[in-house]
């Protein structure tokens, strides 16, 4: 368990030691779970759920994936799970939509179902997101960084 930064320059400082990486990696998650929110608002528009519903579970993912992509820096091995977990999970219905935007426009008919395409487009860019997402997540320096020995257990390995 790392410990609780005191002062601004103890909290920059972690910031600062984190990879580039890393950083790239919780940006994304913020980025993926705001085209999840997208995507659900889109749902709604078309009709296939609930405006409740898709708001509920929109913030629910979008905040999951913001603060668990943040606690990537502070080394989080549980935010590094939940959010590899949460990214997969919708992969299959995002490729779905995939295929689904490239037919509506190999037919032609992309302009008629201009909400559904809408909807295919950011399931596209949500799955290329999600692509690039695990790529960083199981790099060998987020890997290191995440599970490898931390700081404060180094110190303490070091003074025993």
């Amino acid at each position: 368990m790392t410990k609780e930064p005191s002062t601004l320059q103890e909290a920059r400082d972690i910031l600062m030691a984190a990879p580039k990486r890393v950083h790239l990696a919780s940006f994304i998650a913020t980025l993926v779970g705001i085209l999840f929110m997208l995507r659900m608002l889109v749902s709604v528009v078309m009709g296939d759920i609930a405006l409740g519903k898709a708001v509920l579970l929109g913030t629910i993912v979008a905040v999951v994936l913001f603060l668990n992509g943040y606690s990537l820096i502070h080394r989080s091995r549980s935010g590094y799970l939940v959010v590899t977990c949460l990214i997969i999970l919708p992969v299959l219905g995002m490729f779905t939509h995939m295929v689904r935007g490239i037919n509506l426009i190999v037919i032609g008919i992309w302009n008629e179902a201009s909400l559904g395409a809408l909807r295919c487009g950011l399931s596209t860019i949500q799955f290329l997101s999600t692509a690039v997402l695990l790529f960083l997540l199981f790099s060998r320096d987020t890997r290191t960084y995440v599970w490898g020995i931390s700081r404060n257990e180094s110190e303490q390995t070091d003074s025993a």
